[in-house]
C-alpha cells in the first residue's frame, strides 16, 4: 500500500519535544509506580494512562510492597499513579520503543519480542487498549525494532533488520499506522556499519530516530555509513513528505576507518549516536552521545548533546553544531526538549566538562545522571539538578504536558525512592 504525502498531520505521537511553560519541578512525584528489576527503556503517556516498555519483570505500586508480575511493559493511570491491573499483554522481548497509535486509545510496539500473546510477531505490533493483540495490524519484521513513530497516519520503524512484511528493506520503513501495511514508495534504507581498523565491520542498524511534529523531517542516527544510496556518517536526515534523502549532512560523527571521516571516539563503539529529538516548534534538534574521546572533547563530539539547525545549508563541508556540551568523559543516553530547557540523561559526573576526561574541568558542573541544558546556549540550567543514581544511565526522558518522564535503571531520582521510573512535575 502506497501512501499518500502528508497534507496534515494529527498531534505527534513518540518523540518530539513537548512545549511546557517553564523548567519542571526538581522535586520528583510520590505516587509513580517502581520497577523492581531491568530497565525502563521506553515511555509513553497516552490519554489518561502511560505505557511504560523495558526489560523487567515485575512492579509494585508507590508506597505498597505486593508485587505484580509485568514482563517488559505495563500500564499505570495518569492521574493516580497506579498500575492498571486489567492491562496483563504477554510478550516474550524487551520493550524498546512505544508510540500512540491513530485512534488515540492502542499503542505500537518496537523491541525484541518474537511473540505477543502467544502468537507469532516479532519487532513491531498494535496492543489495544484491554493489551490484546490487534490482529489486523499487519506490521512485523525479521529483527528487532529499537524505534516507533507515528507522525498522522504513518508510522516509521527503524532498529536492525533486513525485511518488513517479508519484503527487503534495510533497517528502516514506513507503514501504514492504522493497519501495518508497509509503504512501497519508501524505500530508504540505511546501510554499510562502521569499519574497525581491525578490518571487522560490524552491521548497520539504526538505533534511534525523531520526526518533527509537522511529519515532514526525520533524523535517524545509527550505525550506518549509507542512506538511500548517499554517503551519511551515523546520521542522516529525510524528507518523509517526498520519501528522499535530504541534502543536509555533516560529517561531525565520522565512523570511517581512515582519511577525512576517520573516527575519533573510541573504537569499541558500533555507534557513538544514542538518542535524538526535535524542538517542539521544530526548528532545531539535539543530538546525544557516548564515545570515550582521546581529544578530550576539545574538538570533538564525542560524550557531548550538540543542538543542530533544521533548515541550515549544510555547505560544502557539511553542517555544523550551533553549540555543543561536554560531559568530560560520560555516555548521555537520553534527551527531551521542552522549548524552554533540554534535558539529558545518562551516567554522567559533569556538564560543561569540555577539556575534562574523568575529571572536573574549571567551570563544569557537577550534575549526577540529568541536567538541563540552555537551548540558545547549550551551557546547564544550574539553578535545576535534582540528581539521580547514576548506574548504566537514564535511557528514556520524555517531556509530556504533565511533566518529565525519567527511566533508567536505578533507584535514587532526586534523592528519592523511585525505582527506574519518576516523573517531575511542572512547576
Amino acid at each position: 500500500m502506497v501512501l499518500a504525502p502528508l497534507a496534515a498531520v494529527s498531534p505527534h505521537a513518540g518523540a518530539v519535544g513537548t512545549a511546557q511553560p517553564s523548567v519542571v519541578s526538581a522535586n520528583p512525584v510520590d505516587t509513580t509506580p517502581h520497577a523492581l528489576n531491568g530497565s525502563v527503556l521506553a515511555i509513553a503517556a497516552v490519554g489518561s494512562r502511560v505505557y511504560v516498555g523495558g526489560t523487567f519483570t515485575t512492579v509494585v505500586n508507590a508506597g505498597t510492597s505486593a508485587q505484580l508480575p509485568r514482563n517488559y511493559l505495563f500500564a499505570f493511570d495518569r492521574s493516580t499513579g497506579r498500575v492498571v491491573t486489567t492491562y496483563t499483554p504477554a510478550v516474550n522481548g524487551a520493550i524498546e520503543s512505544i508510540a500512540a497509535a491513530p485512534d488515540g486509545t492502542s499503542i505500537i510496539i518496537g523491541g525484541r519480542f518474537t511473540t505477543v500473546n502467544g502468537v507469532a510477531q516479532r519487532g513491531l505490533a498494535m496492543l489495544d487498549v484491554n493489551g490484546g493483540r490487534v490482529a489486523a495490524f499487519a506490521g512485523r519484521t525479521n529483527g528487532y525494532v529499537l524505534k516507533v513513530l507515528v507522525r498522522g497516519t504513518r508510522l516509521i520503524a527503524a532498529g536492525r533488520f533486513s525485511a518488513v512484511n517479508g519484503v527487503s528493506r534495510s533497517n528502516l520503513a514506513a507503514l501504514n499506522a492504522t493497519t501495518g501495511a508497509l509503504d512501497t514508495a519508501f524505500t530508504i534504507g540505511a546501510t554499510q556499519g562502521r569499519t574497525r581498523s581491525n578490518g571487522t565491520t560490524p552491521a548497520a542498524f539504526v538505533n534511534e530516530m525523531d520526526a518533527n511534529a509537522a511529519g515532514t523531517r526525520l533524523v535517524i542516527i545509527g550505525n550506518f555509513r549509507m542512506v538511500g544510496g548517499q554517503a551519511r556518517q551515523q546520521i542522516a536526515m529525510i524528507d518523509l513528505t517526498g520519501r528522499t534523502v535530504t541534502a543536509w549532512f555533516t560529517n561531525r560523527f565520522p565512523n570511517d576507518v581512515s582519511g577525512a571521516q576517520a573516527y575519533r571516539c573510541g573504537q569499541s563503539f558500533d555507534t557513538q549516536m544514542r538518542d535524538v529529538e526535535f524542538s517542539p516548534d521544530g526548528a532545531y534538534f539535539v543530538v546525544v552521545t557516548t564515545g570515550g574521546a582521546p581529544d578530550r572533547n576539545v574538538s570533538s563530539l564525542c560524550d557531548t548533546a550538540s543542538r543542530w539547525e533544521t533548515g541550515a545549508a549544510p555547505g560544502a563541508s557539511g553542517a555544523v553544531e550551533t553549540w555543543k556540551n561536554c560531559t568530560g568523559g560520560d555516555t548521555l543516553y537520553s534527551v527531551a526538549t521542552s522549548g524552554v530547557a533540554v534535558y539529558v540523561g545518562g551516567h554522567q559526573r559533569w556538564l560543561d566538562n569540555c577539556g575534562g576526561r574523568d575529571n572536573a574541568t574549571p567551570g563544569s558542573f557537577a550534575a549526577a545522571g540529568i541536567g538541563a541544558l540552555n537551548p540558545s546556549t547549550g551551557l546547564a540550567i544550574r539553578s535545576w539538578n535534582p540528581g539521580r543514581t547514576r548506574g548504566v544511565g537514564a535511557e528514556e526522558l520524555v517531556t509530556a504536558t504533565d511533566g518529565l518522564y525519567v527511566g533508567s535503571d536505578t533507584e535514587s531520582l532526586g534523592g528519592e525512592y523511585h525505582a527506574r521510573l519518576g516523573r517531575f512535575p511542572l512547576n
